[in-house]
């Protein structure tokens, strides 16, 4: 998924601005950078992407998902409504890999003003129901976008030191708060907790200890020591040590007594 360009109506100080996103025509790289002065507007476009981009992931965590709507404060000067709109190239839900484009646009009028353009936010639905079906049918095994807004102000609200055994993390989980300024650790604590468990739950793979009995023979040293790990890797939980903050975050795991 690619964002293709964004148009923003009367956003912030732009009466009408369009932003084409790498790679161009013009050009081949994949990186798009904004530079400009204080005030001139970097933090409006990328505020506005994000609100786009919102309808797109509530509207995949869950079915009536709604997104975030254009703050009134955003509105020029002068006007009464705001408009944003946001083109997108998919080509994992494209048939024969064939590119496939999906528009839409978010509108926002001033209290008691007449409404004078509209919202149309069905290609962003349309969009997150490719992608729905594929994590039915796929279910884990589904590559979704990554999408992540990092504004200036966002922070760390709090460091929880317990983390409570919850439900299996599920890939949608990774767009939990992903476009807000202020976030915890607990989902990742929780997401560390559940890649340990799983990987406690398979040790050594019984695909990987069939194909090495072919190459080793059953009373060797290696085989039997192997043995022994798997057996190991079965019986090891991995719990949570000390979380210590200095200069950062260390997570410190060890063998459960």
């Amino acid at each position: 998924m690619e964002i293709k360009k964004i148009r923003l109506n009367n956003v912030g100080r732009f009466a009408d601005l369009e932003v084409a996103f790498a790679p161009t025509e013009k050009h081949a790289s994949k990186v798009t950078v904004f530079v400009g002065n204080n005030g001139a507007g970097k933090t409006t476009i990328l505020k506005s992407i994000a609100t786009a981009m919102s309808w797109f992931v509530e509207s995949l965590r869950t079915d009536a998902g709604r997104g975030d709507s254009i703050e009134e404060d955003l509105i020029r000067n002068g006007t009464i409504t705001a408009k944003i709109a946001i083109e997108i190239r998919s080509l994992a839900t494209s048939t024969n890999d064939h590119e496939a484009f999906y528009t839409w646009s978010l509108a926002k009028s001033l209290r008691g003003r007449k409404v004078l353009a509209r919202s149309d936010l069905g290609p962003a639905r349309k969009l997150a129901d490719i992608y729905s079906d594929a994590l039915t049918l796929l279910g884990a095994n589904t590559s979704l976008p990554l999408i992540a807004y990092y504004p200036v102000e966002r922070s760390v609200l709090s460091i929880p030191l317990d983390v409570p055994k919850g439900p299996k993390i599920d890939p949608v989980d990774g767009y939990d708060k992903s476009l807000n300024s202020g976030v915890n650790f607990s989902r990742f604590f929780a997401w560390f907790r559940d890649r340990e468990d799983i990987e406690n739950e398979r040790g050594i793979s019984s695909s990987f200890m069939t194909e090495l009995s072919k190459k080793l023979a059953k009373d060797a040293p290696l085989w039997k020591e192997i043995e022994a790990v798997k057996a190991l890797s079965r019986d090891v939980q991995l719990s949570y040590g000390d979380f210590w903050c200095m200069g950062g975050i260390e997570v410190v795991a060890y063998p459960a007594d």
